[in-house]
């Protein structure tokens, strides 16, 4: 029901104004919007340690992947904590050691708190692991699909795009990472910050219109699949090439950026601009 409204409205509107207007308040007030999608990026890799920092109520739990039943959780802390967190013959050391754990995850407790990796800002989980034949760490972010969308746009695109033009690039980029958080590339992490250009939430400003674009295109993206009652089929979308990326490894649109811009310009919506950029999708909500 949920894809079939959504299809319809995106045939006729445009996405201008669907936060201010409380669209999603409106249309699916007697439905529950799934559950979003998350994406793990590699944060920190085979480095010797660094100082990690939660500010606010936090979980630690041991995430070994080889164990079949739930995470274990190991403790809740009240206080936030700084501390120089590295990898130790048996285990991890954060201040205070932790024998037996060669893979741990810390989870914030509550909306404020806050979680810093050598000065960058983070949101969403940490997973460290020690890497036993480097003896080193490497560090992996699992946050909302659209808290890294905000990170990652932010850092490419500033000022100066048009609503619609920003609404298509941030449905193409929210399809590209969902495809990417389906299909990983490491069974620890998704993506790669430094390919990617993910950069925390140190740089992110609400008031970059690709930020809000994110915020008012929530849990759209293209699929390959047009039926609207099927999952989306997501693929690996992109209007540009990212560094080190391929051409096989990406469906590239067929207008360039600019041409994005001048369509919005002329009046189109973003719906119709993705269709000529990448024909034969639709679009629908992620489940």
């Amino acid at each position: 029901m949920i894809a079939k409204v959504l299809m319809f409205l995106l045939a006729l509107m445009p996405f201008t104004g669907y936060v201010h207007a409380g669209f999603w308040d409106y249309f699916f007030a007697n439905e529950a919007l799934p559950e979003p999608k998350r994406i793990k990026v590699l944060i920190v890799h085979d480095k010797p340690g660094v100082v990690l920092e939660v500010k606010g109520k936090y979980a630690l739990y041991d995430p070994n992947i080889t164990r079949k039943s739930k995470y274990k959780h190991i403790s809740s802390r009240f206080l936030g904590k700084r501390k120089f967190i590295q990898a130790v013959s048996d285990g991890i050391r954060w201040g205070e050691e932790f024998p037996g754990i060669f893979q741990l995850l810390i989870v914030p407790e509550e909306e404020s708190t806050k979680t810093v990796v050598d000065g960058v800002s983070y949101k969403g989980s940490l997973y460290v692991y020690n890497i036993a034949e480097t003896g080193s760490i490497s560090i992996v972010n699992e946050l909302l699909l659209d808290d890294y969308l905000d990170s990652v746009l932010s850092n490419h695109y500033q000022e100066g795009l048009s609503e619609e033009a920003a609404a298509a690039i941030a449905i193409a980029a929210r399809t590209n990472a969902l495809y990417y958080a389906e299909n990983p590339k490491s069974p620890f992490w998704s993506v790669d910050a430094t390919e990617v250009g993910y950069v925390g939430n140190s740089i992110v400003r609400t008031t970059n219109p690709i930020v809000e674009a994110v915020l008012a295109t929530k849990q759209m993206v293209m699929s390959k699949n047009n039926d609207a009652q099927n999952v989306p089929t997501s693929f690996p979308a992109a209007f540009a090439l990212l560094p080190g990326q391929s051409k096989s490894d990406a469906k590239l649109a067929l207008i360039s950026l600019k041409e994005v811009e001048n369509l919005a310009q002329k009046g189109d919506h973003a719906a119709e601009i993705l269709k000529r950029a990448f024909p034969g999708t639709s679009i629908q909500l992620t489940d």
